[in-house]
């Protein structure tokens, strides 16, 4: 069965959202590797998003990492990047929502609106991490197809 790993994120008003996906499955003889490359995931998801991370929540621990809003008026709960994945055994795909999108510094493709540049270091250095450890809901390993930038009502 795999874990989970939620991270909750605080926008300027100190409204919360959170972003949430299955990992490799912690055990005893896991824990140490793949608690690292949760750690990753989180760092690679700060390079993406604006909020103020509050708390971060694994199947197996919460830890609360601050309390208060987000450094910048930009970081709005409702504005989301949506992010498609697939898993590459069945070939379901599968959506996320991460609060607070950074959507300058070259982060989104030119002439297309709204979609992520995966080439761009920050994007893909969280490919990298996201893929290295998160799996489908059928516990495979999966493979992401895009980020898109997208707007929501509280």
């Amino acid at each position: 069965m795999p874990s989970k790993v939620t991270l909750t994120f605080a926008d300027f008003g100190g409204e919360k959202s959170s972003f949430a996906v299955e990992v490799d499955e912690i055990t005893g003889g896991t824990f140490v590797a793949n608690d690292a490359l949760i750690d990753t995931l989180v760092t690679e998801v700060g390079k993406i998003t604006e909020g103020l991370l509050v708390k971060d929540t694994r199947l197996y621990q919460q830890t609360g990492t601050g309390t208060g809003e987000a450094a910048v008026a930009t970081a709005q709960r409702e504005s989301k990047w949506l992010l498609t994945y697939e898993d590459d055994i069945t070939l379901k795909r599968y959506q996320r929502e991460m609060p607070c999108p950074i959507l300058t510094g070259g982060k989104l493709l030119p002439g297309i609106e709204g979609l992520a540049d995966l080439t761009e270091t920050d994007m893909a250095t969280f490919v990298t991490a996201f893929e290295a450890i998160v799996n489908s809901p059928d516990g495979n390993v999966v493979s992401v197809i895009s980020l898109r930038h997208v707007g929501r009502n509280n």
